[in-house]
């Protein structure tokens, strides 16, 4: 019996070490709410086939949010949804100018680091109750952002904590 049990748990161990890792969450963007065109969804990074046809369900008011889970230099590999509808498809997008965040209000200005880390000098300091804000890039949970303040562009990356994906309210 005690050599039953042993055999059992290294099989058990060599199943879950053998079980594919699943994509980390990088993050989520939203399709910007005043976006009233459409954007392709395409079914491999070759955006050979297009899977769906993206936008924004303006008379209805539901939006569109996007979980990153891998990128390239031009595409976001996404799960996309409906705030409401719920679930719409996955596959790949285009980085376009559409793409952004809001920030969560804090009683101070936000930090914008140089580096995708908090450790990173901070390049600029956002106000808390910004417009909705063009994402670039992510890497993990942090998004690189292009916004501009008081005439000064500003590039950079937005921590987690930070980050608003919510069109509807300021993620209090």
């Amino acid at each position: 019996m005690k050599y039953l049990l042993y055999w059992l748990l290294i099989i058990q161990t060599s199943c879950s070490i053998a079980q594919p890792k699943k994509e980390q969450n990088s993050g989520t963007i939203l399709l910007d709410p005043d976006f009233t065109g459409k954007i392709s969804l395409y079914e491999n990074i070759s955006m050979s086939k297009i899977t769906a046809m993206v936008n924004n369900n303006i008379d209805e008011e539901d939006f569109v949010y996007f979980v990153i889970n891998g990128s390239t230099k031009d595409l976001y590999h996404v799960k996309a949804y409906y705030f409401i509808a719920g679930y719409i498809n996955e596959g790949w997008i285009s980085k376009i100018n559409a793409l952004g965040i809001y920030v969560k209000p804090y009683d101070k200005a936000i930090p914008i680091y140089r580096e995708s880390n908090d450790l990173s000098p901070t390049v600029a300091t956002i106000p808390k109750n910004s417009n909705f804000i063009k994402v670039l890039d992510c890497n993990n949970s942090w998004l690189k952002i292009e916004t501009s303040y008081e005439g000064t562009n500003i590039n950079g990356w937005l921590e987690k904590k930070y980050q608003c994906d919510n069109p509807y309210n300021s993620c209090n």
